[in-house]
């Protein structure tokens, strides 16, 4: 998903994002890495992400 996130929006990056939730790069990366295991284990949260993204892909608002 960090992967992804990088590549889909490579203006944004884990320093800017924790900027705005006034928490550290590192917890970002933390952050990411937990929701990345649990999209691998849980369709459910899969199909989620994937419809979010699929939001964002096709959103007004562009990287």
């Amino acid at each position: 998903m960090a992967r992804q996130l990088r590549i889909n929006y490579p203006g944004v990056f884990f320093k800017k994002i924790g900027e705005q939730f006034k928490i550290s790069e590192s917890a970002v990366s933390h952050a990411v890495s937990r929701v990345s295991k649990t999209i691998a284990k849980d369709k459910k949260v899969r199909k989620k992400i994937d419809k979010l993204i699929n939001k964002l892909n096709h959103s007004k608002i562009k990287p």
